[in-house]
């Protein structure tokens, strides 16, 4: 019999696979993170992690948006409480950070994240476009 989730359960699950997602696609690529790696690294069985991601690539898609959202959310914050050339200075060291500790966010014209693109499915671009909007906002 499955086991069912409480709602506070399936957001820490949740939240666990984006993190170690994250901290596999920044050392070891889109590619050589594989879904049976990440389940061992959360604890979770390959049926859990199906009923959180549709995919391993809906999975990336979460990570990728979250990511960028969060950046552009801190960098926002940081410019309004400081509505000079050094708060602008100072969100400009806040995405360097970010985007040094996310090296995949760079990375966009390799091979790997081609792969990843081109199995996205329709609706995961329409996503990602969507997450690139509100960041140009």
């Amino acid at each position: 019999m499955a086991k069912s989730f409480t709602e506070r359960e399936k957001e820490k699950i949740r939240k666990n696979l984006q993190d170690i997602c994250k901290q596999n696609w920044t050392r070891y690529g889109y590619k050589k993170t594989s879904v049976d790696e990440l389940c061992k690294q959360t604890g979770s069985s390959k049926g859990a992690f199906y009923l959180f991601c549709v995919s391993k690539e809906a999975l990336f898609c979460q990570v990728l948006c979250s990511v960028q959202e969060e950046i552009v959310s801190k960098a926002s914050k940081v410019m309004e409480e400081h509505r000079d050339k050094y708060g602008a200075a100072e969100a400009m060291k806040l995405i360097y950070r970010e985007y040094d500790k996310n090296n995949f966010l760079y990375h966009s014209d390799s091979a790997d994240f081609t792969i990843l693109m081109n199995k996205l499915s329709e609706e995961q671009i329409e996503k990602m476009k969507e997450s690139n909007d509100r960041r140009k906002r």
